[in-house]
């Protein structure tokens, strides 16, 4: 049986808070990391802004450093 490998991080937006930012829960023995709901709210509010493209570029920057460490 192959474990298939996490991926690696490189960094963390400078954006994100540490503290209480991901929540670790284990199901079926897997670990599964989660995000607070802070910041899933903030993900949620810079994808509707950049729908109406009202992005400045810190927010597009900031948006793009969340979906580099998915």
């Amino acid at each position: 049986m192959t474990i298939p490998l996490l991926p690696t991080l490189h960094n963390l937006p400078a954006t994100l808070p540490l503290e209480g930012a991901v929540t670790i829960e284990l199901q079926e023995r897997t670990p599964i990391f989660r995000a607070s709901s802070n910041v899933q709210n903030r993900i949620e509010t810079l994808l509707l802004q950049q729908q109406d493209s009202q992005l400045t570029p810190e927010e597009e920057q900031e948006l793009d450093s969340y979906e580099e460490n998915r």
